[in-house]
């Protein structure tokens, strides 16, 4: 498929959804290079912007778990949310979908260099992508003509990826900070979706990364970094994490005393490595 022929298939299937303390349930559709829809829309260019990738088999207009994140991101602050629904993609089968993150990524990129062009505030600018989504959130980073601030990657999704190939994935280069949650991080063959090692500035093992409790589907460890990330954003108690070089050395006691930060929305931005920290079964499922 030739790439112009693939972009402007990408520009017609792919949509821009913006929801504000002004049109908090409404969505706005914005448009790559459309400076009138976006001068009638809510968009303030002087608030954070908060963009979200959803992933496999997602959508980004009527998703319950992305339109829970809108709502505690419009709780916690006035800020410009934005989900990127590439769900035409997103419907068909997993390697498929996969084979697309790169030019949809460029797109997402080419669309936040358009907001930035419009004075987009690129110090308040954070990007979140789950599973396939973290990559599209990767590609988009790199492709911004600035320095993205933040990129969160959510579980990033592992089939048909790989840790040499950093082109074609959510890595450090694609922001000043890339923090990584990891929660079903196994080989597909043992019943993991994400990433086995880390991919990000700091990696965070939440009950070690693998299987969450009270998970006994794949698709629910999977998810449980998107619903601890979103948690983390109003929580009165925080996902606090401990550095340690292995799980086995944090889950015999050796790291007790190394430095601790908060996993999720309010994470330290100078915390390096890699972090581990136990979860309540149920929600609320930050322990403090």
């Amino acid at each position: 498929m030739g790439g112009n022929y693939e972009l402007n298939e990408i520009k017609a299937f792919c949509y821009f959804n913006l929801w504000t303390r002004t049109n908090p349930s409404i969505a706005q559709a914005l448009l790559i290079d459309d400076e009138a829809t976006l001068s009638k829309s809510s968009f303030n260019r002087s608030n954070p912007t908060k963009v979200f990738v959803h992933g496999w088999r997602m959508n980004g207009h009527s998703d319950v778990s992305m339109l829970t994140l809108r709502n505690e991101f419009l709780i916690k602050e006035d800020c410009n949310f934005i989900a990127f629904d590439w769900e035409s993609f997103a419907a068909t089968d997993y390697f498929s979908s996969a084979a697309k993150i790169r030019p949809i990524g460029v797109f997402t990129g080419d669309f936040l260099n358009f907001l930035i062009k419009q004075g987009l505030n690129v110090s308040q600018l954070h990007i979140i992508g789950f599973s396939l989504g973290a990559h599209i959130a990767g590609k988009a980073g790199f492709r911004v003509n600035v320095p993205v601030p933040r990129i969160t990657g959510l579980d990033p999704a592992y089939p048909g990826f790989s840790i040499d190939n950093t082109d074609a994935r959510l890595d450090v280069t694609d922001a000043q900070f890339v923090d990584i949650i990891h929660t079903n991080s196994d080989s597909l063959l043992n019943g993991g979706l994400s990433f086995t090692t880390s991919i990000g500035h700091v990696d965070f093992w939440p009950n070690g990364g693998i299987v969450q409790p009270g998970c006994s589907l794949i698709s629910c460890s999977h998810y449980r970094a998107l619903i601890y990330f979103t948690e983390s954003i109003n929580t009165k108690k925080p996902f606090t994490s401990t550095k340690c070089s292995t799980h086995m050395d944090w889950y015999i006691g050796l790291c007790a005393n190394n430095t601790q930060t908060a996993m999720g929305f309010s994470v330290s931005t100078s915390a390096k490595g890699d972090y581990f920290l136990l979860t309540n079964v149920k929600a609320p499922f930050a322990l403090g």
